[in-house]
C-alpha cells in the first residue's frame, strides 16, 4: 500500500513539474523605417534636445524602454531631410514627459469585488520648429509647433508586462501624432522641396 501511495505521489509530482510556465511577453519595438521622408528646402537641420527629465515621480518617462524623447528624435531624424542650399531648420524638443496619476478607487466591500482603473499615464511631447536665416542665424524667419498629448489608464491588477505595453502604446500614438503634425506643419509653414 505504501508503494502504491509513493508511486502515485511521485507521478503527481512529476506531472505538476511538467506544467507550462506562463508565457513571457516581450514588448515590441517601434519601427521608424516606414515613416515617409520630407525633403526640406534648407541646407541644415539641427535637432536640439531641451527637455531634461526629472527622473522622479510623478514623471515616469525615464522608465519607458523607448522614451518619448527618443521617439521624437527618431521621428525627426527619419522624416526631415535637408535638401536645399541655404538656411537652417532648428527643431527643439521642448517637452517629452509622461506623468503618472493615481486614480481614486472605490472603497469598502464594493471596491473589493471591482477591478478598476487605478493609474493614468499622460504624455506630452512638444516640438518647436525655427527657420533660421542664412545671413543672420539669430534671426527666426518662421516658426511652428507640433504637440502630441495622449493618456491611457491601467487596471489595478495590471502586470508589469501590461504596464510596458501601455508605455509602448503611448509611444506609438506619440509617433503617429508627430508624423502627421510634422507633415502638416512643414507643408503649411515652411514648404518642402
Amino acid at each position: 500500500m505504501k508503494m502504491k501511495f509513493l508511486a502515485m505521489f511521485t507521478a503527481l509530482t512529476l506531472l505538476a513539474g511538467c506544467q507550462n510556465a506562463p508565457p513571457v511577453t516581450e514588448t515590441p519595438q517601434l519601427v521608424f523605417d516606414t515613416l515617409p521622408t520630407i525633403s526640406m528646402n534648407v541646407a541644415r537641420i539641427e535637432i536640439v534636445d531641451a527637455y531634461q527629465p526629472p527622473m522622479r515621480a510623478p514623471n515616469v518617462d525615464h522608465l519607458f524602454k523607448q522614451t518619448p524623447r527618443e521617439v521624437a528624435r527618431r521621428v525627426l531624424e527619419k522624416q526631415l531631410v535637408a535638401n536645399g542650399s541655404m538656411n537652417t531648420l532648428r527643431v527643439t524638443i521642448v517637452d517629452a514627459s509622461v506623468v503618472k496619476k493615481d486614480l481614486r478607487l472605490t472603497g469598502g466591500v464594493a471596491g473589493f469585488f471591482n477591478n478598476e482603473q487605478s493609474e493614468e499615464y499622460s504624455s506630452r511631447v512638444h516640438l518647436k520648429f525655427d527657420l533660421l536665416a542664412e545671413e543672420n542665424p539669430d534671426s527666426v524667419v518662421a516658426d511652428a509647433f507640433v504637440t502630441s498629448e495622449r493618456s491611457q489608464t491601467l487596471l489595478e491588477d495590471s502586470s508589469p508586462a501590461e504596464r510596458d505595453m501601455t508605455f509602448f502604446n503611448l509611444d506609438e500614438e506619440i509617433m503617429k501624432d508627430l508624423r502627421h503634425g510634422i507633415e502638416g506643419t512643414v507643408r503649411r509653414t515652411f514648404g518642402w522641396k
